[in-house]
């Protein structure tokens, strides 16, 4: 289900409540793609050349130190630059929206967000269950799957983000699927260790697909014979092993379980895999 504001005062700030307002929505840039060496001009010793902006490359950028980017009107992100950091090759390169030549975040209102748009929404939609009771002879299965059509998901944590923190451990996938100059259509920018640079900056490009189907429940068992259970004075008896969040389908990267990440790009901790084994008595 999908809800509006329809009447919150006069405030037009994204980041809280407005008229219009969609609960749940994720704000952020969009991504044109990866810097590359080639987007930069380098000095006679092979260094990136740095120069300080003014108000001809737009207001927000004025006075921020960047590396000299290649073209006649090229469009700076300098605004989005914070203490030593530089926008240089493998970092993320974002679109320019609103075209007015520098990609900022306007004044963050409804009708000044600059470069910002609504990328997502956190609100789980079309959610569904599958439920099946099969038998055949004295053997039965009893299945439950349960999913989420449609949600969306930042990963702003560090378990996402290659070399984010000293705490988490490297994933294959961070090695092999970030940008390094031999690697320039990777997936991830390029590593920095302990920098986040590029993961607190919200953005189309690492938005998760956070829809999911799983299976919840999965019981197989047998009903004993009744000429056999009627010697033990038994009414009914039967044997089974069953198995709880057995496997998922989703399309969410990283050790994320879709069910239970949330919003605002934390992972709550996972539901746990179970599996069991019982006898029914009747008497």
């Amino acid at each position: 289900a999908i809800t509006k504001v329809t009447e919150y005062g006069s405030s037009t700030n994204i980041d809280g409540w407005y008229n219009g307002k969609t609960y749940g929505e994720i704000w952020g840039y969009r991504t044109d793609r990866l810097y590359q060496k080639d987007d930069f001009e380098y000095d006679a010793s092979g260094n990136l050349v740095e120069i300080v902006l003014d108000a001809s490359h737009g207001n927000k950028n004025a006075g921020k130190t960047v590396n000299k980017l290649k073209g006649e009107k090229p469009v700076y992100q300098g605004y989005l630059q914070s203490g030593t950091f530089k926008y240089s090759p493998g970092d993320v390169k974002f679109k320019d929206l609103d075209g007015d030549g520098q990609i900022t975040d306007g004044s963050r209102s409804v009708n000044d967000h600059g470069d910002l748009e609504v990328i997502g929404n956190t609100t789980p939609r079309y959610q569904y269950g599958i439920t099946a009771n099969l038998t055949y002879k004295d053997f039965y299965l009893n299945m439950f799957m349960q999913g989420v059509g449609k949600r969306d998901f930042w990963p702003g944590d560090e378990a996402f983000w290659p070399a984010a923190t000293q705490y988490y451990n490297a994933q294959k996938w961070h090695v092999e699927d970030s940008w390094t100059p031999e690697n320039p259509n990777a997936y991830f920018p390029i590593v920095r260790a302990t920098d986040n640079r590029n993961r607190g900056v919200k953005t189309d490009r690492y938005l998760q697909n956070a829809s999911y189907l799983r299976m919840k429940n999965l019981t197989f068992g047998w009903n004993l014979p009744k000429q056999w259970i009627s010697k033990v004075f038994l009414a009914n008896a039967s044997i089974y092993v069953s198995g709880e969040n057995l496997f998922e389908f989703t399309k969410i990267k990283g050790p994320y379980d879709p069910e239970a990440a949330r919003g605002n790009g934390v992972m709550l901790y996972p539901f746990m895999r179970t599996y069991s084994f019982g006898v029914n008595l009747t008497f």
